[in-house]
């Protein structure tokens, strides 16, 4: 906003008088004013007034934040954008007409400082699996100072890093091992970039980290028949002397049977693949075949037929994990034997001999298969992104399939008319692999959670909230003389006793206000980060929820602040929805945390950062020094009774951070309960109260 001045002020000193050569004089103070208004490219103009006559010379010293300016000494100063946001004084020393000298000195005033206007790119889109960064470019228009950004380089964002330079070219780069950003799914996040004009006028880009799909529809391969075969089978249309496969495999975590990914000319049998690459409890092998000397390389001219571990030197890959592959082949010399390639998660393998040493054989299809006639298996595989082309560049696409065509149950086998994979396909069907048993089992890119929308970080074991038959803690507060309140305090079973930086992570649902109101006065639901005090203004941070106390949906609590003694939370940033479920996460850093600064805190509520991070508020910084311990879901208060209000909380987690990786410390998903089970037990601590166990 701009700041006009019309006239300051008169002098405030003499700093020197002589006394006149007539002593019958009496001399009276000289007084200065300025005039004009006060922002670049204006000029000011002082006026010297003084009862005593002022005919004589006048000398000027104009200042800027205290310092003379050289060569400024006339009536008029003309400022400049280089005075923005400065105080501008002036001085004048004279002998007045009864011959007193004096030296007067204005008050200052301050040069308006017009707020930047900062546009162009000011938003941006990632996906929570993205490596490469995202860009742009903001503008900065300041009429009263340069077109400029303060640069900055690697910034510290809540789920990421970025630079901007002065021209507002900006990068963002995400944090891909970020916990919740790689367990997003169903749900976005947004990163806010606080970045300010050279002038300091502020701006902020906001990031949209894009989740995965709530849905991930997969193939799913297992093998409960013992005369057959787990398969995927796909026949092309004509034979392929050149060609690329590409999928993403599964190999489950309870699996010991051998997985294959073949390629197979005409015959369609492992006597003479193309190639062939096989997966076994952790292993990778290529299919090795020697064939009887003197006969045409056929099924039935096969001599020995084996899988080698030896003939690719790939590391394990762990079960439960999903891979990138990429096979390639080229057989199109009608001289030489052909070769195929293997790329794995990126690393490239080859180019070996085709096993089939006929030159110019074709590919006519591909297979993945999981064990042997002759066994079942225990698990399964999983297979997604199914891409065959006709060229090893993989431009021209023979089959293009993610299985979200599907529904979960579908079939894959020919029973299936809008099945293409051929009449070989046993014991394939369509899964939704995040949803697997109620849970979303991880992988494929980081689809572990939600984020938002009250979902929140689901894990395996853990069941999405809202969802019939799921267990939650439900705390009330029918007490007289207490809150209700389920709190859990480190130990020393726990791997730390205290974090110095961590996040707690988890889901609520509060009831309307009518059903918490009290007298006049809505109660609210308390989640607090607490050391070894847990004395209310002590905490680390206690974000408050949907309560009268304050203007907003949620606040956070600050004992210096006057009346309401919070720091509100806009409703633009975080609107709360009774009855809803609603997912939030609480970071804290005391790793340079001080008696006097305290550790660092940041909020989100549904995926959207509510401010940017902030020194704690608690009344005793000595006491959190070291970070968090305790942690606490409370309802109302020592004089509230509510029977009808109720906290719902669900899927708790508690992390520590060592800058390079979240590692989980404490989970409670209430799954293990009974219904109606009372939670003033261990492992949660005695304060614990009016809390236990419901069952959605």
């Amino acid at each position: 906003m701009k700041k006009f001045f019309a006239m300051t002020a008169i002098a405030l000193a003499i700093t020197g008088c002589d006394s006149s050569d007539d002593d019958s004089k009496e001399n009276s103070l000289g007084q200065i004013t300025i005039s004009g208004t006060a922002e670049s490219g204006e000029t000011l103009t002082a006026t010297v007034s003084d009862a005593n006559g002022v005919d004589g010379a006048i000398t000027y010293t104009w200042m800027v934040d205290g310092s003379a300016v050289s060569g400024e000494t006339s009536s008029t100063f003309t400022l400049t954008n280089d005075h923005t946001g400065k105080e501008v004084s002036v001085s004048a020393s004279y002998t007045d007409n009864d011959d007193f000298s004096e030296t007067v000195n204005s008050s200052a005033v301050e040069v308006a400082n017009d707020t930047a206007t900062v546009a162009g790119d000011l938003s941006g889109e990632i996906t929570h699996d993205a490596t490469a960064p995202v860009t742009g470019t903001a503008t900065v228009t300041d009429t009263d100072g340069d077109d400029e950004f303060t640069p900055l380089t690697d910034e510290q964002a809540t789920y990421g890093t970025f630079s901007i330079t002065a021209a507002g070219v900006w990068t963002y780069t995400l944090d891909t091992s970020n916990q919740t950003v790689a367990d997003l799914v169903g749900s976005d996040l947004t990163d806010s970039l606080f970045v300010e004009a050279a002038d300091g006028s502020p701006a902020t880009i906001t990031i949209t980290i894009k989740g995965g799909s709530l849905e991930n529809n997969v193939a799913k391969i297992s093998d409960s028949d013992d005369g057959d075969t787990g398969e995927l089978y796909y026949k092309f249309d004509s034979g392929l002397t050149t060609g690329k496969l590409s999928l993403s495999i599964l190999y489950g975590e309870l699996e010991t049977e051998t997985a294959y990914i073949s390629l197979y000319d005409a015959e369609g049998s492992t006597s003479t693949v193309i190639g062939e690459l096989s997966l076994n409890e952790g292993a990778f092998g290529l299919r090795k075949n020697t064939y009887k000397a003197g006969e045409t390389p056929s099924k039935a001219a096969k001599e020995t037929s084996s899988i080698d571990e030896d003939a690719i030197d790939a590391p394990d890959f762990t079960p439960g994990e999903w891979i990138d592959i990429v096979m390639t082949w080229d057989t199109s010399s009608t001289t030489e034997r052909g070769t195929y390639t293997v790329t794995i998660d990126g690393t490239n393998y080859g180019p070996f001999d085709s096993e089939m040493p006929t030159p110019g054989a074709a590919v006519e299809s591909m297979t993945v298969r999981l064990s042997s006639n002759s066994s079942t298996s225990d698990d399964a595989v999983y297979v997604d992104n199914l891409s065959i082309y006709s060229d090893v560049a993989g431009t021209t696409a023979v089959i293009e399939q993610d299985f979200e065509g599907f529904t979960a149950g579908d079939d894959l086998t020919d029973a299936n008319a809008d099945s293409p994979f051929g009449s070989r396909t046993f014991e394939a069907v369509v899964v939704d692999y995040n949803n697997l048993n109620g849970s979303d089992n991880g992988g494929n890119g980081g689809n572990g959670g939600n984020g938002g929308n009250g979902n929140g970080n689901i894990a395996d074991g853990d069941v999405v909230p809202g969802t019939a038959g799921n267990k939650v803690a439900l705390i009330m507060d029918e007490l007289d003389d207490d809150a209700g309140e389920l709190r859990y305090k480190l130990s020393s079973a726990d791997p730390t006793k205290l974090i110095a930086k961590g996040k707690l992570t988890a889901s609520f649902k509060k009831s309307d206000a009518a059903s918490c109101t009290v007298g006049s006065s809505v109660k609210d639901a308390y989640i607090s980060i607490y050391n070894s005090s847990t004395s209310t203004y002590n905490a680390l941070v206690d974000l408050r929820i949907a309560g009268s106390d304050y203007d907003t949906d949620y606040a956070i609590r600050n004992k210096n602040i006057d009346g309401q003694k919070t720091v509100d939370i806009p409703t633009s940033t975080a609107t709360f929805t009774a009855d809803a479920w609603t997912h939030v996460e609480l970071t804290w850093d005391a790793t340079n945390a001080t008696a006097d600064t305290g550790p660092l805190i940041s909020v989100s509520i549904d995926g959207t950062q509510v401010a940017a991070p902030w020194n704690s508020y608690s009344e005793s910084l000595a006491d959190i020094v070291t970070g968090a311990s305790t942690f606490a879901f409370k309802l109302g208060d020592t004089s509230a009774n509510m029977p009808s209000c109720k906290f719902y909380v669900d899927n708790i987690k508690v992390y520590s951070d060592d800058d390079t990786a979240d590692t989980l410390i404490w989970a409670e998903n209430f799954e293990a309960y009974n219904d109606g089970d009372d939670l003033d037990t261990s492992p949660f601590h005695g304060n614990t109260a009016d809390a236990e166990v419901d069952v959605e």
